[in-house]
């Protein structure tokens, strides 16, 4: 699994995991979430995370929500974000 940091604000870090292509545009597909804390706590949600995308458990535990919805050559997509806090 690859996964990214990058800093949104002074204590703010995005922490992107390549879950694999998407089936429809056969793109990357990423998981995200953001967190707040120093670069060093960031580092370690980011491994943990890497982790967790890469044994599955990232996808059964989380509950989404959905975003937004449209259609693509007559099939329904569904854009969803996962909800953390639930977990």
């Amino acid at each position: 699994m690859q996964g990214s940091l990058r800093q949104r604000g002074n204590r703010s870090w995005e922490l992107r995991v390549l879950n694999g292509r998407d089936a429809l545009s056969g793109r990357n597909a990423y998981l995200q979430e953001t967190m707040h804390g120093t670069k060093r706590e960031a580092e370690t949600e980011l491994a943990r995370f890497v982790t967790e995308v890469g044994d599955g458990a990232h996808a059964s535990a989380c509950s989404c929500a959905v975003q937004a919805q449209g259609r693509r050559h007559g099939v329904l997509v569904l854009i969803g974000t996962a909800n953390r806090s639930q977990v």
